[in-house]
Parts: C-alpha cells; sequence; structure tokens
C-alpha cells in the first residue's frame, strides 16, 4: 500500500493539476460588440490561486469547428484578462471559447475549459436550445434500432451471490439521452427488476445474480430476440456500493472470497486530498459498511477506491458531495444612484461560518432586457471546477446541472458518476502512465532557449559564452556560459510587443576571434500551441461496460486549417508562427512550396526540416536526422531505438511511438532503419491536430519523410544551400520574437453622459475585483441615457480558501 500513499504524493506535488475557468461578462453577443473575459487559474486540488504557470492559451472556434481567433495571454495577477473583438460580418451561431495552458498537456486526457458562446441578432434559437438541452428525444420516428444501451456495474464488477447494481445511459445515435423503459430478465425468461431511463437517459437496477443463471437486458417493447446479455458476471470477487444520501454516505464493501475482507483497504480522496484509509480486519468477514458525514468533505468529485491486501485496486465508485449548508456569502449591500446617474455599488464576503474573508472577482452588468438572463449563469465557476473540470468533457452532466429538482438532481448525478471512471490517474498504471521524462514545466514567461554547436560538426557540443541583446527603446544585455550540452536559457520575459533580439556566440577557447566564432546557433522552435485532441479512452482497472447494441458508431476528428480567418478583423489571412528567425527563411523552400502541396495530405505540418539545410557530418542514417528534429526524441542502442514526439499522447493501451510513413505509403519502424539519409529531400513531423487526419494512429504524431525519388519534385538543392551553417556569421542569430496578446480596456463612461448604451449591451466590466470581508467594496458606473431601469450585476470568482462564488444580482434604478 506504500505506492498508493507515494502516488497520491506525487500527484499533489509533481503532477499537482491546474484548472482554468473563464469569466465572460455574458453568454450572448451581436456582432461587433467585444466579449470581455477573465481567466482564473487554480490549483486543481486546492482550487487556490495557482501558482504554476503564467502562460496561456485561448481560442474560439466556430460553429463548424474551425479555429477563427486564437490568443496567448500572461497572467501578472490572480487573473488574466481577455478580450475579443467580434467582426460586424461574422456568421450568426454557436461559438466556443476554449482555454489550456502547457503544463495541462500533462493531464492523461483533456481537462481543458470549453463553453459555448452564441453570437448573432437573433438569439431566439439559442434561447430555446438552453432551455430544451435537457429534453429526452422524443422523436415518434426514433427506432428501438437507433438506441445504444450501455450498462455498467457498480464498483466494476457483478459477483453471483452478492446483491450489486447497474447503472444504464441510454442515447440515440446523435448521443442525445433517450427515455426507454426495460427489464432485467434471466433465461427463463422471468424479470427479476424494471428499470426507466427517463429524461436524462439514466437509471440504477439493484439486484442479486443466482449462479447458474444467465442474465439480459429486455426493452419492453422489445420481442424475445431483441434481447441483449449483462457484463460478464463473476464467480468470485469484490463489490463496492455507495449510496449517496446527501448529507452522508453509506459504503458497502462486500466479498466472497475465502479470506474475505481482512487486510483490504478502502481508500477515499477528493482531487487528490486523502479523507478515507479503512482497513478491514477478521472481524468484517465478508462484509462492512461505513457511513461517511459528508459535511467535512470538499465539494467535489470523491473517488472511493478498494484496495486488496496485496495493494491490487479492485472496486472503483465515484460520488458527487456537493455540501448545501453553509456556502461562502456575498452580500449585496448598498446601492446608490447620483443625480448625475451614477452608479454605486457596495459588496461584503463571507465565509461558511459568518466570519468575513475575502476573494478575488470579476463583475459584469447587464441591462435586464436580454432574453439570455434567465440562463446567464447556466456554467457556473462552481460547476465547472467541482464536477466538469474533473470528469472530463461529458456533455450529460451539463444537461443535468441545470435540473431544477436538487433530490432529482443529487440522484441522477450520483448514476452518471456510477457509470463513469476516474480519469485524471489511476492507481494500477502510475508509473507507466507519468514517466518523469514527459513532464512538462509550467511556463513562466518567454524563453529564448537553443544549443551552440561546431560549425563543422552540428552534433559536437561546444563550450561557449552567449549573449542575449534585446532591442528597442528599454535595451537589454546579459550573456553566461553554456551548460554540460551546449545548451542556453534566457528568461523568462514577459512582454507585449514584437521585440527584435540578437544572439551572440563564441567558444570559450581559440587562437583568434575568428577561430572562437565557428560556431552555430540553434534556436529551440515550440511552433503554435495545439489543444489536446480527444481521445476515448478506457481508464478503468476492472469496470465492466458492455454496449447492448452493436459497437458504437466510431468519432471521427476533424482537422482543420488554422489561421485561414481572423476573428478580431474578418478577413482571410495566414498567421505566423510564434517565433520568426530572419536567418532562417527558407527561400529554396518556398520556391517548391506549391509543389510540396500538391503531393502531401495535410495542410501544413508542425514543423519542417529540409536535408539539405543540415551538414552532413556525422550523419550516418536517417534516425540521426530525426535526432536533429525539434522535439522528436530517439533513445536506445544501434538496432534498438525507439522514437516518440514530444507531446504527444501517451495511453496504456496505444503505442507510445508515432507512425512513421515515406511518400505517404506508412511503413514500420525497421524500414526507416535502412534507408539511405542521402535519398532524403525533406521530413513533416506532424503532432497534435495536424496529425488527426490520420486518426487513432496519430494520437502519437506522424513523422512523413519524403525521398527525392518518390517526391518527383524539380528541386536540385545541394548539401549546405539551406541551413544555419551557411549565413554569413553563424556564431550570430538575429530574430523577432512575437509578445503576448493584451486585452483592451473597458471604457466606463463618465456621468454625466449623453451617450446611450445599446440595448444588450454590456454596461459596466471589471475584471479584477478584490473584496476584503467587511471593508465594502465600492464599483460606480454611468447607466448612461438607456431607459433600462433594472439590470443583472453578475459576479464570479474564488475565495481565498477555494471556494467558488457564482451570483447575479438584480438591481433596480426606480
Amino acid at each position: 500500500m506504500a505506492n498508493v500513499y507515494k502516488s497520491l504524493g506525487a500527484y499533489g506535488r509533481i503532477w499537482t493539476p491546474e484548472k482554468i475557468y473563464v469569466h465572460t461578462d455574458k453568454k450572448i453577443y451581436r456582432p461587433g460588440e467585444t466579449i470581455w473575459a477573465k481567466a482564473y487559474i487554480l490549483d486543481g486540488i486546492t482550487h487556490k490561486n495557482g501558482t504554476n504557470s503564467n502562460i496561456f492559451y485561448f481560442e474560439i472556434l466556430g460553429p463548424n469547428g474551425n479555429t477563427i481567433s486564437k490568443k496567448r495571454v500572461f497572467r501578472d495577477k490572480p487573473g488574466a484578462e481577455i478580450s475579443f473583438e467580434i467582426p460586424n460580418n461574422v456568421a450568426s451561431g454557436t461559438y466556443t471559447i476554449r482555454a489550456c495552458s502547457k503544463f495541462m498537456l500533462n493531464d492523461l486526457e483533456p481537462f481543458y475549459f470549453e463553453q459555448e458562446l452564441f453570437i448573432g441578432n437573433s438569439r431566439v434559437g439559442y434561447v430555446e436550445k438552453l432551455e430544451n438541452r435537457t429534453s429526452p428525444d422524443t422523436d415518434a420516428k426514433t427506432q428501438l434500432s437507433d438506441i445504444q444501451l450501455s450498462v455498467h456495474a457498480e464498483g466494476g464488477h457483478l459477483i453471483y451471490g452478492i446483491k450489486g447494481a447497474i447503472g444504464v445511459k441510454a442515447n440515440d445515435s446523435f448521443g442525445r439521452p433517450v427515455s426507454v423503459r426495460g427489464e432485467i430478465i434471466n433465461d427463463y425468461n422471468e424479470v427479476i427488476t424494471s428499470f426507466d431511463t427517463g429524461d436524462y437517459g439514466l437509471a440504477k437496477c439493484v439486484f442479486k445474480p443466482i449462479k447458474g443463471n444467465i442474465y439480459f437486458i429486455r426493452t419492453t417493447s422489445d420481442s424475445e430476440d431483441g434481447k441483449y446479455p449483462l457484463p460478464t458476471i463473476l464467480d468470485s470477487g469484490y463489490t463496492l456500493q455507495i449510496e449517496n444520501l446527501g448529507p452522508q454516505m453509506i459504503i458497502s464493501a462486500k466479498t466472497n472470497q475465502p479470506n474475505g475482507l481482512k487486510g483490504t483497504v478502502l481508500v477515499g480522496h477528493t482531487r487528490g486530498e486523502r479523507f478515507l484509509w479503512f482497513q478491514g480486519t477478521q472481524i468484517h468477514n465478508s462484509e462492512y459498511n461505513i457511513r461517511i458525514p459528508s459535511d467535512p468533505l470538499n465539494d467535489g468529485i470523491a473517488h472511493f477506491t478498494l484496495f486488496t491486501e496485496k495493494g491490487e485496486p479492485v472496486c472503483e465508485r465515484l460520488v458527487y458531495v456537493e455540501n448545501t449548508g453553509n456556502p461562502p456569502k456575498l452580500k449585496f449591500t448598498n446601492q446608490k444612484l447620483s443625480e448625475n446617474g451614477e452608479v454605486s455599488l457596495q459588496f461584503t464576503l463571507s465565509d461558511s461560518d459568518g466570519a468575513y474573508t475575502s476573494g478575488d472577482f470579476s463583475i459584469s452588468v447587464l441591462e435586464n432586457q436580454t432574453e439570455s438572463n434567465k440562463n446567464d449563469l447556466d456554467l457556473s465557476m462552481k460547476d465547472w471546477l467541482n464536477l466538469l473540470s474533473d470528469l472530463g468533457h461529458e456533455p450529460l452532466a451539463f444537461a443535468i446541472l441545470a435540473e431544477p429538482h436538487p433530490i432529482k438532481r443529487r440522484k441522477t448525478l450520483d448514476v452518471l458518476l456510477l457509470c463513469s471512471s476516474w480519469k485524471r490517474f489511476s492507481w494500477k498504471n502510475w508509473v507507466h502512465e507519468r514517466p518523469i521524462d514527459t513532464y512538462i514545466a509550467p511556463e513562466k514567461g518567454i524563453v529564448i532557449n537553443g544549443k551552440v554547436t561546431s560549425i563543422s560538426n552540428p552534433l559536437q557540443i561546444v563550450p561557449a559564452i552567449i549573449s542575449l541583446d534585446i532591442l528597442g527603446a528599454d535595451f537589454y544585455q546579459t550573456q553566461k556560459r553554456t551548460d554540460s550540452e551546449g545548451r542556453f536559457k534566457f528568461g523568462p520575459f514577459d512582454f507585449t510587443d514584437s521585440i527584435t533580439m540578437v544572439l551572440k556566440a563564441s567558444k570559450l577557447s581559440g587562437r583568434s576571434k575568428s577561430e572562437r566564432r565557428k560556431v552555430v546557433i540553434d534556436l529551440d522552435e515550440d511552433g503554435p500551441f495545439e489543444f489536446p485532441v480527444k481521445v476515448t479512452k478506457s481508464r478503468d482497472f476492472g469496470k465492466q461496460s458492455e454496449s447492448a447494441d452493436k459497437v458504437a458508431p466510431a468519432t471521427t476528428q476533424k482537422r482543420y486549417a488554422p489561421g485561414d480567418y481572423d476573428f478580431e478583423t474578418g478577413k482571410d489571412i495566414t498567421k505566423l508562427e510564434e517565433v520568426v528567425v530572419t536567418e532562417k527563411k527558407l527561400t529554396k523552400k518556398e520556391l517548391i512550396a506549391e509543389q510540396i502541396k500538391k503531393i502531401t495530405l495535410y495542410n501544413r505540418p508542425s514543423f519542417r526540416v529540409f536535408a539539405d539545410s543540415l551538414p552532413y557530418t556525422g550523419i550516418r542514417n536517417v534516425l540521426d536526422l530525426f535526432r536533429t528534429l525539434p522535439g522528436v526524441q530517439v533513445k536506445g542502442p544501434i538496432g534498438g531505438e525507439t522514437v516518440r514526439i514530444r507531446y504527444g499522447v501517451n495511453s496504456i493501451l496505444l503505442p507510445t511511438e508515432p507512425i512513421y510513413l515515406v511518400d505517404g505509403v506508412q511503413v514500420p519502424l525497421d524500414a526507416i532503419k535502412i534507408m539511405n539519409s542521402l535519398d532524403v529531400m525533406f521530413i513533416d513531423v506532424l503532432k497534435g491536430a495536424e496529425a488527426s487526419i490520420y486518426g487513432i494512429r496519430g494520437a502519437n504524431g506522424a513523422i512523413a519523410v519524403y525521398t527525392r525519388r518518390g517526391t518527383g519534385l524539380d528541386y536540385a538543392g545541394g548539401q549546405g544551400d539551406i541551413g544555419n551553417g551557411n549565413r554569413a556569421s553563424p556564431h550570430m542569430l538575429t530574430f523577432t520574437q512575437p509578445g503576448f496578446d493584451s486585452a483592451k480596456v473597458f471604457l466606463n463612461l463618465p456621468c454625466p453622459t449623453s451617450q446611450t448604451i445599446s440595448t444588450h449591451s454590456t454596461v459596466f466590466w471589471e475584471p479584477n475585483v478584490r473584496i476584503i470581508g467587511a471593508k465594502h467594496k465600492t464599483l460606480r458606473f454611468c447607466a448612461g441615457t438607456s431607459d433600462a431601469k433594472s439590470y443583472h450585476v453578475r459576479v464570479e470568482g474564488i475565495t481565498e480558501d477555494g471556494k467558488a462564488i457564482s451570483e447575479i444580482f438584480t438591481l433596480n434604478l426606480d
């Protein structure tokens, strides 16, 4: 059991999850308006202000899923401010805003923030969508053959002779929940129990399997031929059942093993913070029951796991803890309208015990005329942090959270979590899933790094002094020695404008200045940030889940060409890479770009390297060429090499290596090893969304090799035509480094003003509001000459102890 302690400790110290929540001023916009937003970056365990990353990536997806705007933002406060200007000619529809950090790529599955917004002049359709999203599919044309049933055994298994439970999920072919009535029957057609999946397509059945019987699911309108088998029932094993009563939980562990529950350990944690460690003894024999009050626990998903005496996890159950007793309270204490039209608002903040506390918030004020006001908080910070951010991208959970009846909401969520598994980590494969060499450090700012090598041999490390000059109004200069591997690192830096930088390197030893300058500076280039691809993976250590119909249709990951439309300007543009190195402009590549585009299936790779740009000294085969590729790692002895692309998706079910292609045809690594490096014209590396064109095969990226013979391109380049070694001064490198995107400042109109505020617009937006207990925080804004007399004040934020607050106050100025 020491490994369990070790795993939870490592999860908290090294792999501490990071969460992002984005508060937008509203959910429905018109063309020409601005999306005002604040991103809260939080510790994924405590939900307090995060201390890992300072750089975050945001993007907006259009109604068709294409990326139409990207931003890279630096956080120098508890949150990061963002703004997006909406063009007047933008298409109406549902848009999606996403937020992620590179440190979040350490997560085993995509847990980035995602939220829908609506842009358009007609809002009726979007409001109807919000109001009807929880409705079951009642279309009379829906056939039973279109219904997909999946069955999940509570805790992981059904055991003969032990009363257990199953969860049933019913969806149509579009993934929408459907209401289905059915029965559990045995092979004698005897009805054991019945179920009704109801509005949310979920139901729970409890029964005791009798050995010798075979059990099936049958929908009540099916014929006898419509029976579907239940998950495999084991002769012996363990079960874990939990009844969530709200104020308390009743946990029941059972077994029919000879030694009973002696030596077993039941572990419970919330987001990595352990609250339960219960060890079975001889007196417990084959069953024990535990009552746990919910009040002392943190709100969120409680993950329970039953381990055998040898430390093997055998049962798992998720429960949603939601304490409704005394949450922290943000009070709207005072409001005042002055004669000149200025409105003053005051707030105070207290914790669950009534004591004053502090927190960071963002506040928007909207006219109380918009159709969206009743749905303005359909995704709240509390719901995202406590449930959705740990459950993964589960649309059904989002719908259940809108259920107005608290008991139905709690019971339905409990069935959904019965059918789910913990995705942040799995006990059994902890070491294999999180090898330390794949750790992605949090970004603290812009970093300039690379290596210095010999001009005659790119694989030869050269001890050197390297200096960095930052040109501009505020000139900056620094220098340092390269490390034992010839690498250097400058930064982190924080700036918003593109800045010209100059790197200069010289050997530590040499008879003359010209001799010491016989070095080459290679600058690391990460390429554009790509959001992780959602790949459905089984993370259960033993949970039985079977579809009652045929295998569900596979989901195809769509691939989109980034940068084809700019959300801010509404113009077709081509976006530059993050780092533009002026000396690396490859004229030869530009001349044959159109020819290359005809022979590649993808629009553009993550990065491309021409073999002619590399001095061939020390390069013996194609794997040596791979070693020069940014982000590509080649490890192992000669003949037993392995290759992986950094930031590739790691999975316990999939191979960790990328796929290899030669002139568009997939080949094994062994075929690459025997190729002649002189035959290679260029190499493309694809990762993330760029590799999604190859489906699940490209989950860990792709390396595409193109030969001179296979491409048929008219290219007569020679060794040294392109590359760092042929710069006029290879020891010096000048480049332009783009800075961070900055948010606009909301213009708070002074009072009195004659400016009319347009209907449905945001009257006031303040992203950085610090409320300290009983000290009244006063905000002032001008209501303008609008006829509106009623406003909605939307407040979201986090207290100093990590409690999320989402409130809407009504402001009447009559």
